[in-house]
């Protein structure tokens, strides 16, 4: 193996000759890989402390910007999505000042870029610059999917999502990405992808959300039901009766004004929630109910707004609100025939 000499010097270099501040570092790593509100947070300590103990430590800022991008996107509270993102861009500079090359900084700058700046230009040359100086990264790979994907490339997407998951079939993100990107050739790999990561994290209750769309299109509403309540015990709600009653409605008249009211309510018990309901709302075909948060992210700038760039709005394609919503967030308009995905972004 011929390693280019960029690769050679990430090898040869040592991040930091102060012990305790790399066992901090690696204790901030643990938590910023759960994925979780309270596990972000003490990641955001142990990143503070390690930086403490060396300022120059690069890669404890880069750890910290990491964290802070990804706060507004997974903790199911209110919070200034504004103060994170700024929060995370000066640590990712901060970062890039003390080792230019460094490739968690450039994605870092990749992702802010993507989701709170809409600077897809940026974004992309952030993930580029991030993968040519470390190619075997998944998270890198899953963002830039990620990216690609609601800027309707989908081929480029998929191959990027397949390349994370190859990486690290137990990342969250690559996982995630490759279910969002998968084509209908990828349908079975991304099932065993999925049904491999729930076995081996049982705990992460967000990817239930892919389980549970994959079983309602099936038909199996029961066992999709019971997915939809682990899903959303993920934001703090614990509802299973109200759950069953929304996977009853399609047999009801009435289900449009039920189901809204049912996903009011559980919006209500669980902000978080309101950046993934408009995948509800166009599903039980209330489109102006879900163009109504899709205006409320863009407006607060939340992560929930690149999901305008999901295939889920397709029978919106055309509308004249939905892509008006598209000309602020900069998102190309997509053709009548694209497919897309299912849930989130």
């Amino acid at each position: 193996v011929t390693l280019t000499p960029g690769e050679t010097r990430r090898i040869e270099l040592k991040p930091t000759d102060n012990l305790t501040a790399y066992d901090l570092y690696l204790l901030g790593r643990t938590r910023w890989m759960r994925r979780e509100g309270e596990a972000y947070r003490e990641a955001v300590q142990f990143f503070e402390s390690a930086i403490e103990e060396d300022p120059n430590f690069a890669l404890a800022h880069a750890g910290l910007a990491q964290t802070h991008m990804l706060i507004p996107v997974h903790v199911n509270e209110p919070l200034d999505t504004h103060r994170e993102y700024a929060k995370a861009k000066a640590a990712a500079y901060r970062a890039l000042t003390l080792d230019p090359d460094l490739p968690q900084a450039h994605a870092a700058l990749g992702f802010i870029a993507y989701a709170y700046d809409w600077d897809w230009e940026a974004a992309e040359r952030h993930f580029l610059r991030a993968i040519e100086l470390d190619p075997g990264d998944p998270e890198t790979r899953a963002w830039y999917s990620e990216l690609l994907r609601i800027l309707h490339r989908g081929e480029e997407a998929n191959a990027q999502a397949k390349i994370a998951v190859d990486l690290d079939p137990l990342s969250y993100s690559a996982v995630r990405s490759f279910l969002n990107a998968a084509s209908d050739e990828d349908a079975d790999q991304a099932d065993q992808a999925l049904n491999r990561f729930i076995q081996a994290r049982p705990d992460n209750l967000f990817i239930r959300g892919y389980s549970f769309n994959s079983l309602f299109q099936q038909g199996r509403l029961e066992e999709a039901t019971e997915e939809f309540v682990l899903f959303l015990s993920a934001f703090g709600v614990n509802d299973a009766d109200s759950v069953r009653v929304l996977f009853q409605l399609p047999q009801d008249p009435d289900y449009r004004r039920r189901g809204v009211r049912i996903l009011e309510y559980l919006e209500e018990r669980a902000p978080g929630f309101r950046d993934i309901s408009p995948l509800f709302f166009v599903q039980g075909g209330a489109f102006d109910e879900a163009l109504d948060r899709a205006e409320v992210a863009v407006r607060s700038r939340s992560y929930g707004a690149v999901a305008l760039g999901a295939g889920f709005w397709a029978p919106l394609y055309s509308d004249p609100r939905y892509l008006s919503l598209l000309d602020e967030v900069g998102l190309p308009h997509p053709e009548p025939q694209t497919q897309g995905d299912s849930i989130g972004s």
